[in-house]
């Protein structure tokens, strides 16, 4: 699926669109270290990598908390909430509690007073970037003290209360550890915000490898969040003249979509989070601002079924698991009935490399059709970090060496 995915992008990196005649911005969001080989397929001066869990190798210091540019406050910290709520399986209670100690910062900080203000699109990202995860995690442990001091007026608070402060305080427990990962490059005030890392026609590798996957699925979401909200905040979203269309890859999409960890409800039940995620807004509304998304999963039918909907191009390699098949029938406009278990059967013995590809994104019943397609297998090994460091550091010579001779 990575080697098709990966082809897929390379030749779209190559593509102008036909009205603008622009080159197509593109992000990959990486937990493996896959998608750095598009460094050999993409003109250096296109190409752009950083780290989110090496802090040996080019790492960007990201802050989940600083409002992007023209995005109001309020619909940015409650898609923050929610996406790390989803992430950690922290239910409706704990985005309330959460988001107690979060508006209680922003509020301190004075984001909600510089709204009042006509600048506020250049006031509120400066602002914002005073608060933290760091500074959540403090709050947060000092509401905890506060409920637990037999001394307090207001009375103890019960044992449901604490329990879930003390589910969230684990869940944020890594931003107290200062030489954590965690905490250096997510839980500074001098990381940067989401919509610092729109460039313009640029490759994005973003490589996660070292992050703690729970984490991982939650740095990832508010990346997609950030760049959906930017898109929706400014008038004409990616399709405006002086920006570029804009492609999201998200590798293990599934993860991201529903987490991987479930706090519980401190009696032994699960429950999952209710409403319609960031993402399944995403897939419904982005392509109408420019933004087009490429989810990639191994496990098809734990994907929310509007992603399924909502897609227009689907590609299914092998699949081995009864739910994925079925899933993949019905999505191709067939059920998986009687008379379809030739492709019930089909499915587990497809070899490496081959994927049935449909596409709905046409008028003619003809071309909704799926088709079998055979992927070109790509032998070529991902660069190493030091060829990664070459490539880069060669293209920050020639753009210094360009705009000296520009200067002169």
């Amino acid at each position: 699926k990575t080697v098709a995915a990966m082809r897929f992008i390379a030749e779209l990196s190559k593509v102008r669109r036909k009205k603008t005649g622009k080159l197509l911005r593109i992000i990959c969001l990486d937990p493996k270290n896959d998608w750095r080989t598009l460094a050999r397929f993409v003109e250096p001066e296109r190409f752009q990598f950083y780290s989110l869990g090496n802090l040996n190798f080019r790492p960007i210091r990201i802050n989940p908390l600083k409002i992007p540019y023209g995005v109001a406050p309020q619909p940015w910290i409650d898609g923050v909430i929610d996406v790390y709520c989803r992430a950690y399986g922290l239910l409706e209670r704990g985005k309330q509690m959460l988001g107690e100690a979060i508006y209680g910062l922003y509020e301190e900080a004075g984001v909600f007073d510089a709204c009042d203000y006509e600048d506020w699109k250049e006031r509120v990202p400066e602002l914002s970037r005073q608060v933290t995860f760091t500074k959540v995690y403090k709050r947060m442990s000092d509401i905890k003290a506060r409920l637990e001091d037999p001394m307090n007026p207001k009375g103890k608070a019960g044992n449901d209360t604490r329990d879930a402060y003390a589910r969230l305080l684990d869940r944020l427990q890594a931003f107290s550890r200062e030489f954590s990962i965690e905490r250096k490059l997510f839980g500074t005030e001098d990381g940067i915000g989401i919509d610092e890392l729109i460039g313009r026609d640029s490759v994005t590798v973003l490589e996660s490898k070292g992050l703690e996957s729970t984490f991982r699925n939650f740095i990832f979401g508010v990346i997609c969040s950030g760049f959906y909200k930017y898109a929706i905040a400014r008038e004409g979203g990616y399709l405006a003249e002086d920006e570029f269309e804009t492609v999201l890859v998200v590798e293990e999409a599934s993860e991201i979509l529903t987490g991987n960890d479930a706090a519980g409800t401190g009696s032994g039940r699960q429950f999952g989070m209710t409403g319609q995620s960031e993402f399944e807004q995403m897939l419904d509304q982005a392509a109408g601002y420019g933004l087009f998304i490429i989810a990639i999963t191994q496990q098809i039918s734990l994907m929310p079924r509007s992603i399924i909907a909502n897609s227009g191009l689907i590609f299914a390699g092998r699949l081995k698991t009864v739910d994925d098949i079925k899933v993949v029938v019905r999505a191709m406009a067939r059920e998986d009935m009687f008379d379809d278990r030739d492709l019930a059967k089909f499915h587990p013995r497809m070899p490496t490399g081959w994927f049935v590809c449909q596409s709905s994104r046409t008028y003619d019943i003809k071309d909704s059709e799926p088709i079998l397609v055979q992927i070109a297998r790509l032998n070529i090994a991902p660069p190493s970090n030091a060829e990664i460091d070459e490539i880069l550091s060669r293209r920050d010579a020639l753009a210094s060496i360009s705009s000296a001779q520009d200067t002169k």
